[in-house]
């Protein structure tokens, strides 16, 4: 197999289908992109590439896309291929993605022909006997980047070959170029990460360092948080280098490949002062950096990273009251009310697991947030029912960990703390907040019951007054009933509404006392949820509205302590 191994053969004949990733990594084509106009160097080199391939008679099918992937990573492609013709498959790539790779295979998983030659734009000509569709999947052997990709179609005597393709292509400066190539670069990453939950919130002006130099930063990190960061090689750079450090001086995550970008991904264990490094370990050059959060709970943690290189973290070298004041704070932010009495304390070693049996009751949403000392690394938290279910877990690699649990009916359950890596004391902080229709739950059907625990599981409110008991009723398609309550100015509500079987859509309407719209959920599902303020004092009306289907609902509604007390529902 030369250079690669045998296995990676073995994992492409395992299947072909539309863009996807493996090794854990989401790379699946990210738009278009039209490299007839895109100003990357990639796609001026797919410009030099179709230009030589139009003298030879070829033309684009129409088949064609970017895609970003990072070292290890796989894209998988399909195009038809009539009989009779000659198809050139073309690729070309940023300079950061120094050798990509293509594979192409038949739909019964049969190898067709490859390009695994030491350069960043794999080409393949493949002329048919029988028509059909073939997959494309392309490696990138080294480094990480954007890649174009299009297939061109021209006569089936062609002598034109492989080799004619590139002999005029212009490779570029060995360098990131000017700051519009090096911001475009940066736009393209960013693009592609916003799927899963990422955002651009800091820029850098570039930064000129010598060859060799170095340049460092502090950066304040929140501990619910997920980071990227992005180093982006301009005019003479050849090679950046990026290196998190943690408050503590540990450092945490790096990118040192041989290659014009870099990047380093990080969730913190505690919040604090991080310092990040950019070394300039080729030539001289410009250098972009760019910042990019998630939220560490959708992104799912460390576990859910996947680019650069990352330390598994260590001891905090905070005291457990620092991490435990930490953690409660974050807690009451998300809606629970702490009982500090409540609070579950204990000590153990790396790999111990110690138990703790709770009576937990189906009025409350319960969370529990455990912490440990300073040579803790990482602590899990797991929850089982009475009949030893698992009902939550948090085995995220930090050195604390959060569950949550909303009881359908009271019972007991038993809490796990496991010390994964470290040992010492740990603490188990406690906090509740009222459910969400838990007065109502009995008598609900499944689908209503069902759909109530959606609600519940997104909306945790320290405290909840009820504005009188439930409110039933039925409705035809297209109905309204309406319901009314005196409100004072200044005061918050959450009011909740949930639809049985045959209900598939109902929307909810609340109106001021002039009658116009104050508020509303007209998403299309039977559980619709608003959460106000009361503007002025005097009559406000309430809608609920069936959209599609029929049957019965129940609103639920409560005064609430504050606006944006716990998670508000979509208005």
């Amino acid at each position: 197999m030369g250079r690669r191994h045998a296995g990676f053969l073995a994992l492409l004949l395992a299947g072909c289908g539309p863009a996807t990733g493996s090794s854990g990594v989401a790379t699946a084509g990210i738009g278009p992109g039209d490299w007839r106009t895109d100003e990357a160097p990639a796609a001026r080199a797919m410009r030099d590439a179709a230009s030589a391939l139009e003298r030879g008679q070829f033309a684009p099918t129409g088949a064609e896309g970017r895609a970003f992937v990072v070292k290890g990573g796989l894209v998988t492609v399909a195009a038809d291929a009539p009989a009779g013709h000659c198809l050139f498959f073309v690729s070309t790539s940023s300079r950061e993605l120094a050798d990509l790779d293509a594979f192409l295979f038949e739909p019964s998983g049969a190898l067709v022909d490859q390009d695994r030659r030491n350069d960043n734009h794999p080409t393949i000509r493949y002329c048919p006997t029988q028509g059909g569709t073939v997959y494309l999947v392309y490696e990138a052997y080294d480094g990480n980047g954007l890649f174009y990709w299009a297939v061109f179609d021209g006569p089936g005597d062609s002598p034109l070959g492989v080799s004619d393709v590139f002999r005029d292509v212009t490779e570029g400066p060995a360098d990131g170029g000017g700051a519009e190539e090096m911001q475009e670069r940066a736009r393209s990453f960013a693009e592609i990460v916003t799927d899963r939950g990422f955002a651009v919130v800091a820029q850098d002006e570039p930064v000129h360092l010598a060859a060799g130099a170095e340049d460092e930063r502090a950066v304040t990190l929140a501990a619910d948080r997920c980071y990227t960061f992005g180093a982006y090689g301009g005019a003479g750079a050849t090679d950046v280098d990026l290196y998190l450090t943690a408050p503590d001086g540990g450092e945490v995550a790096l990118d040192e490949d041989a290659a014009l970008d870099a990047y380093v991904q990080w969730c913190p264990v505690v919040a604090g002062e991080f310092h990040l490094r950019l070394k300039m370990a080729g030539d001289g050059g410009d250098v972009l950096v760019v910042r990019l959060e998630a939220s560490a709970e959708r992104i799912g943690g460390l576990d859910g990273l996947w680019l650069g290189t990352r330390n598994l973290p260590g001891p905090t070298h905070l005291s457990l009251e620092q991490t435990g004041e930490e953690l409660a704070r974050h807690l009451e932010t998300m809606g629970y009310r702490m009982d500090a009495a409540a609070t579950l304390t204990g000590e153990a070693r790396q790999m111990v697991i110690r138990t703790h049996m709770l009576d937990l009751g189906a009025d409350k949403c319960h969370v529990f947030g455990a912490v440990g000392g300073p040579e803790v690394a990482d602590l899990d938290l797991f929850l089982y029912d009475s009949d030893g279910n698992e009902v939550a877990a948090d085995e995220a690699l930090t050195a604390t960990a959060v569950v949550q649990v909303c009881p359908q009916e009271n019972g007991r359950f038993r809490l796990d703390v496991a010390m994964r890596r470290g040992f010492g004391p740990y603490e188990v902080l406690r906090g509740a907040s009222p459910a969400v229709g838990a007065e109502a739950a009995r008598g609900l059907d499944t689908v209503a019951k069902t759909r109530l625990r959606t609600v519940v599981d997104r909306i945790h409110i320290p405290e909840l007054v009820a504005l009188g008991g439930p409110q039933a009723g039925e409705l035809r398609e297209r109905g309204v009933r309406r319901f009314e309550n005196e409100l004072r100015e200044g005061e918050c509500f959450l009011f909740v509404a949930v639809g049985a079987q045959p209900v598939v859509d109902i929307d909810l309407y609340v109106y001021d006392p002039d009658g116009e719209v104050a508020v509303r959920d007209d998403q299309p599902d039977a559980m619709p949820a608003v959460q106000f303020c009361a503007s002025r004092s005097g009559t406000w009306a309430t809608d609920v509205k069936m959209i599609e289907g029929s049957g019965a609902f129940t609103l639920l509604q409560y005064r609430t302590p504050a606006a944006g007390a716990g998670t508000p529902a979509t208005n």
